[in-house]
């Protein structure tokens, strides 16, 4: 079996929008633009958009994101690099069929590496989650950040993070897969198991 992270589809959003400028200006075969969308419709601008999305993914402003992404991808339907940051942006709203649909656009554009990895992802997101106990608690008292986190949800890259349920644990943020039939399936939490499917166990 393996763990997988629902929301770690934003996982090390920080360290790819590092190279924001990059994307924007790369020219290369994995499918990403010259230059950020320039062609516009009557409403907007897809460069604008493009950017917009980005600045929106940084403040953990997903549904901003998803909106810009989704103008970007009207005129450039099969890039690679809006694909993936709009499979980000869905995933930070938790709507992973959205975000998987996205990615497998991405990976047919040839985008190199899809996938993101969860370790660096939850250093950031420990990162976030001290910085808002930090400022919440306006303290660097241990106790008075964690009972400010006990009562509080936090934005991170995982998506909402919350500390108030059984040893301190929030919303599920993992997958469990198994292996059936050569296919990795989905066997927890129940909320994204696919009809007929069970674990099986000997």
């Amino acid at each position: 079996m393996s763990a997988t992270f629902p929301r770690a589809a934003l996982a090390a959003t920080g360290l790819i929008l590092l190279t924001t400028s990059t994307l924007v200006s790369a020219n290369n075969n994995g499918g990403s633009m010259s230059s950020a969308p320039s062609m516009s419709t009557p409403d907007f601008d897809a460069a604008t958009e493009y950017r917009n999305g980005i600045e929106a993914l940084k403040a953990n402003k997903f549904a901003d994101a998803k909106k810009a992404f989704g103008n970007v991808l009207q005129v450039a339907s099969t890039d690679a690099n809006a694909n993936f940051l709009a499979g980000l942006a869905d995933a930070g709203l938790n709507d992973l069929k959205s975000a998987a649909k996205h990615y497998e656009r991405a990976t047919k554009a040839n985008l190199p590496y899809p996938i993101i990895d969860a370790q660096a992802a939850g250093m950031v997101a420990a990162w976030q989650i001290l910085e808002a106990g930090v400022n919440g608690a306006k303290s660097l008292e241990d106790k008075q950040i964690a009972a400010w986190l006990k009562k509080n949800v936090v934005t991170t890259v995982y998506g909402p993070t919350k500390f108030d349920g059984l040893y301190n644990h929030g919303e599920p943020a993992q997958l469990i897969r198994q292996v059936q039939d050569k296919q990795w399936k989905v066997i927890w939490p129940k909320q994204f198991v696919a009809p007929g499917v069970k674990l099986i166990a000997t």
